[in-house]
């Protein structure tokens, strides 16, 4: 009762995750289920915050970070243990037992079990082993025990286990051809494609640059569900862009802000994912 400033939400096979424009998570079972086995609610972990995205499973759930860092967190609102040195995530995704975190870079982590699919002869679970070479990925999904990358391109991979109602892979059923995704989506059995006019837009256009004593600031039409990262360059001859911490879009206009900038030359961009 009483849930407001909802930005973004997550279902999972038995619970839902609601992600409020403060940074912190609501857990909730689906109610069916509180008669079928399930006899408690879902908790988060008391120190969750700073959240800018969330993805639910079958009794876990994950959350992305503005920091880029991930939690990973089991039906009492423990924390599981997340592979080492993941950080500059942008994107997280759950099947029933499984996750991924979409980096910055355009790569993909995968980690977890599942509790039931296809499995490799050599023992290992096929949603997560990500196919090797997977790189220019701006957004990930996942399904009972599969996977779906969509690639700067416009186009899908997918990987893992058979579909939970039958023999057949996602591999086999994605439909040939596919081009132009903006967003994708997996259920248990089923994938979701959105297509548009060409290939996903990555950069959003920004409004208001400011300067003042507190810094620089833009302001940027956000959609629910998507996050935006302001990033900066001293330099154009520099390589690397210097990234500033991740906001959760609100389906509103929000302001995004370097509080480090001192007046001196600075190139700006905004990334979404």
């Amino acid at each position: 009762d009483g849930l407001t400033n909802v930005v973004a939400v997550a279902a999972g096979r038995f619970h839902n995750l609601a992600l409020r424009s403060d940074g912190t998570v609501a857990a909730w079972v689906v109610p069916q289920y509180l008669d079928r086995g399930v006899n408690s609610q879902p908790r988060v972990p008391i120190d969750l915050t700073n959240v800018v995205a969330v993805a639910a499973g079958g009794f876990n759930s994950l959350a992305l970070r503005a920091d880029g860092t991930v939690v990973w967190w089991d039906w009492g609102g423990s924390t599981l243990d997340v592979p080492g040195g993941l950080s500059n995530a942008v994107g997280v995704a759950m099947g029933e037992s499984h996750c991924l975190a979409l980096r910055a870079d355009g790569t993909v982590v995968a980690w977890g079990t599942y509790l039931s699919g296809k499995v490799s002869s050599g023992g290992t679970n096929l949603a997560m082993t990500v196919p090797a070479g997977l790189t220019n990925v701006v957004a990930v999904a996942a399904g009972q025990n599969y996977c779906l990358a969509l690639q700067a391109d416009g186009t899908i991979l997918a990987w893992g286990g058979s579909f939970w109602c039958g023999d057949s892979s996602p591999e086999e059923n994605t439909p040939f051809g596919l081009t132009k995704v903006q967003a994708l989506g997996g259920g248990s059995c089923h994938c979701l494609a959105l297509i548009g006019d060409g290939p996903p837009v990555l950069q959003a256009s920004v409004h208001h640059p400011t300067m003042t004593a507190e810094g620089f600031s833009v302001s940027v039409s956000t959609q629910s569900g998507r996050v935006y990262r302001l990033e900066y360059k001293n330099s154009l001859a520099d390589t690397d862009w210097t990234a500033l911490p991740l906001v959760a879009g609100t389906g509103r206009e929000r302001t995004l802000t370097d509080p480090t900038a001192t007046g001196a030359q600075r190139f700006y961009r905004v990334r979404r994912w």
